[in-house]
């Protein structure tokens, strides 16, 4: 089974599932949380030709006014935010 975290712990919630894997936040003291260490790369992908991709290392600010599609997730969206 696959989801966002939102369905996965309403599946959880509703005994539907036993166990389920949350890559973000949860609420300890509703459930038994495992921390695993984790390491994240973001990337973005572009156009060849988009001076961007020349760059080895793209910084938040040669983002800040480009049109951007991003994951759906709360926690992906929130993350760009910060």
């Amino acid at each position: 089974m696959s989801g966002n975290a939102n369905y996965v712990l309403e599946q959880l919630d509703n005994g539907l599932v036993d166990f389920g894997l949350v890559f973000g936040e949860a609420d300890e003291k509703k459930y038994n949380v495992l921390h695993i260490p984790k390491r994240e790369r973001w990337g973005v992908l572009l156009r060849r030709d988009d001076p961007l991709a020349q760059k080895e290392k793209i910084t938040p600010e040669d983002l800040r006014d480009q049109p951007l599609i991003v994951s759906a997730q709360e926690d992906a969206r929130k993350q760009l935010a910060e």
